[in-house]
């Protein structure tokens, strides 16, 4: 079997004259928002037309860099697609709406698409709740399972699962997903507040290699090659550069030489490789370009630095430079109330109700607020009452409310309502637009809550909204 990468977490797999998709992006770049995009780093193009023609499709989870509903309109409508029985119903539709027939694969059953065959498997019991849905893929010759690959996807293997039984892959695709920005920049779920967090404090080079080359993988002992993939993305208009220890063929260089008992391959878009009598052989598919320069990172912190708290107030353009506010406004305000009764009950509000002292000071009933900022250099902030489970208008700038309320979301008025009516996504926005500030751990900080609140499985009529939204809209 022959293993080809197509750039951040897409595969293709290619056995005999059968060749079998796993979320593929086809285009140059993928976003729900005309004014922010994410580009597939390292740049590529593929000719569609010169792809050989896939038997199926596999899609491992419903966010937008897996599941990618323009890529999956390039492809002939007769072209079945694969998902897990755990895929909400509104991805299932949004892709039967493109004319593609799919079909719910039970944990571990195993699907024949002419000489390649499929598992899917849920991953990490104990994954954020945002990726709970997200499952893991075996691919292998219908005549050799030993000879396959699984494919981690965005969570940990679980070492409960059936997947540790079930599969003896000779490839082990494991997923680079911690997304560390440059020094200076600051990450969707970082801190405003200059406090300690074990977990962003772990993010070393050497950490990351042992993950991917040990943890990852040493449930499924017959792993002879470790593959590098994920990360593969950068935000235009552009916050920073590449992620942290993105380059995989630097990451191969150095671990191969830590790796004991493993091959590895840190690969391009466009390269295949494949293992013949015990020997890695590497290649390039025709239909695949691939530009090995890349623009340098800008200098221009913007919206992206990491300021000290006396230079909190920075500028942090829309995303959305069209928005009507005075809609917005009225967008939001009609969600609060479903927004601060959920808080409530959410790990986030015992959190709140918790935190009766904050800098030294006694705290009131306003506990969380929304800094929404507005295009006249003002901004809304909404606080939500905790005694009376509702959100009410607080005065104070942004420095004020940091140094007030222990929990608070810093973002443009205009692109939160973009969320709210399905025209952005939570992780776009928190990852190039937002902010925030929180006194606990960063899976349970306002960032993570909301990651839930509008996820596929919360809010299914916003994922709805935003699936027509995208299939609609031609990839620029």
């Amino acid at each position: 079997m022959e293993l080809t990468y197509l750039g951040h977490q897409g595969w293709c797999f290619s056995e005999v004259d059968s060749h079998l998709l796993v979320d593929p992006i086809l285009t140059d770049s993928f976003g729900s928002s005309p004014w922010l995009r994410f580009t597939v780093s390292p740049k590529r193009l593929i000719d569609c037309e010169g792809m050989p023609r896939p038997v199926a499709v596999v899609i491992t989870n419903e966010h937008l860099d897996h599941m990618h509903l323009p890529s999956l309109k390039l492809l002939p409508v007769d072209v079945p697609v694969l998902v897990h029985s755990l895929t909400s119903a509104v991805a299932v539709e949004a892709i039967t709406q493109l004319g593609l027939a799919v079909t719910r694969a039970q944990e571990g059953e195993t699907h024949q698409f002419g000489d390649l065959s499929v598992q899917l498997y849920r991953g990490w019991d104990d994954a954020p709740f945002w990726e709970n849905r997200v499952s893991q893929a075996h691919v292998f010759p219908s005549d050799d399972r030993s000879a396959g690959a699984y494919i981690q996807s965005d969570t940990l293997v679980n070492p409960s699962g059936r997947a540790v039984l079930d599969c003896s892959p000779t490839f082990f695709i494991a997923t680079h997903n911690a997304q560390v920005p440059p020094p200076g920049f600051r990450g969707a779920l970082d801190n405003l507040l200059p406090l300690d967090d074990e977990r962003a404090t772990q993010a070393l080079g050497l950490d990351l290699i042992h993950d991917l080359l040990e943890t990852y993988p040493r449930l499924m002992p017959s792993t002879r090659c470790v593959v590098l993939s994920g990360g593969g993305y950068r935000q235009v208009p552009e916050k920073h550069g590449p992620f942290r220890w993105a380059d995989f063929a630097a990451l191969e260089t150095i671990a191969r030489t830590l790796a004991l008992g493993v091959d590895v391959v840190g690969p391009r878009p466009g390269e295949s490789f494949s293992l013949e009598d015990g020997r890695l052989r590497r290649g390039n598919v025709p239909w695949v370009t691939c530009y090995s320069s890349e623009s340098p990172m800008t200098d221009d912190r913007g919206c992206g630095s990491a300021p000290d708290m006396p230079e909190i107030a920075y500028e942090l353009p829309p995303v959305n430079v069209a928005g009507d506010e005075a809609v917005a406004s009225a967008v939001i305000e009609g969600e609060l109330p479903r927004l601060a009764r959920t808080i409530l009950v959410s790990e986030l509000g015992r959190d709140l109700l918790r935190a009766n002292e904050y800098l030294g000071q006694g705290l009131g009933p306003h506990r969380f607020v929304l800094h929404l900022r507005t295009r006249d250099g003002a901004a809304q902030a909404q606080a939500l009452n905790v005694n009376r489970a509702r959100f009410e208008l607080l005065a104070g700038d942004l420095r004020s409310l940091i140094y007030a309320v222990p929990f608070g979301i810093d973002c443009n008025l205009v692109d939160l309502a973009d969320v709210i009516g399905g025209r952005l996504q939570i992780w776009e926005l928190a990852t190039a637009r937002m902010n925030q500030w929180y006194v606990t751990d960063r899976f349970r900080s306002p960032v993570a809550f909301l990651y839930a609140y509008f996820s596929e499985q919360c809010r299914p009529d916003i994922a709805q909204l935003l699936y027509q939204h995208v299939a609609e809209t031609n990839d620029l």
